[in-house]
């Protein structure tokens, strides 16, 4: 199961804010692998990735094909928040 984020079109303040609580959400269901971020050309996609890592349930983040977004890959064990 594959989730999706849309924060194109947010400040970067309020994006990090939803996208916070947004994947801290998904990452408690083990049925979410991996999800994908939109955040567009922009400041959000420059921030983005240091957002990911200090998230102790992150794997790994790689830029989507697409290229205006991210795909983050969960850890398969996860701690409860």
């Amino acid at each position: 199961m594959t989730e999706k984020l849309d924060l194109h079109g947010y400040t970067v303040m309020d994006a990090w804010r939803c996208f916070d609580q947004w994947i801290n959400e998904k990452q408690k269901n083990p049925l979410v692998k991996k999800v994908v971020i939109v955040t567009g050309d922009g400041a959000i996609k420059q921030e983005f990735e240091r957002w990911c890592m200090d998230m102790s349930f992150v794997r790994q983040v790689e830029l989507h094909r697409s290229g205006g977004a991210f795909v983050v890959y969960f850890y398969k064990k996860r701690r409860e928040f």
